[in-house]
């Protein structure tokens, strides 16, 4: 966490208006939490969505137990520098369990790898309203 901290703040800053998906035909699925589409009301997305809760929920247990398996795999994906995967990853374990805090945190690891560093930072921002003990060193969680 320190590291990215330093990384986000090493680079220059770029335009830090609020994040606002955009429309210039970025797939949803490549903006944290879908870019704010309402996938209810699409009706191949809404099936898909159910499909992967009520799947992932069988296999793990629990939305939250799937959530972080998809978090690892986001990160993992981070790792191989694999960052439209790992998008994928994350907003599937946000669909999952929107109030874990690593969710927030790979958001942020995949904008900052894209160079949107103020987008990044207000994903952290975001985590640490779920998880605050974060903020100031408590746990190991991240």
């Amino acid at each position: 966490m320190k590291r990215l901290f330093s990384v986000l703040f090493a680079k220059p800053q770029e335009d830090c208006a609020a994040y606002t998906p955009s429309s210039n035909g970025t797939p949803i699925d490549q903006v944290p939490m879908y870019g704010g589409v309402n996938r209810a009301e699409i009706p191949d997305l809404k099936y898909a969505d159910e499909k992967l809760i009520a799947e992932t929920t069988e296999h793990y247990g629990s939305r939250e137990k799937a959530a972080v398996a998809f978090i690892g795999n986001g990160f993992a994906c981070c790792q191989r520098y694999d960052h439209a995967n790992a998008m994928r990853r994350f907003n599937q374990a946000w669909l999952l369990d929107p109030t874990n805090a690593q969710v927030y945190a790979g958001f942020s690891s995949v904008l900052q790898n894209r160079g949107k560093n103020c987008k990044a930072l207000k994903m952290l921002e975001e985590s640490l309203e779920y998880y605050p003990r974060a903020s100031i060193g408590i746990d190991n969680k991240f």
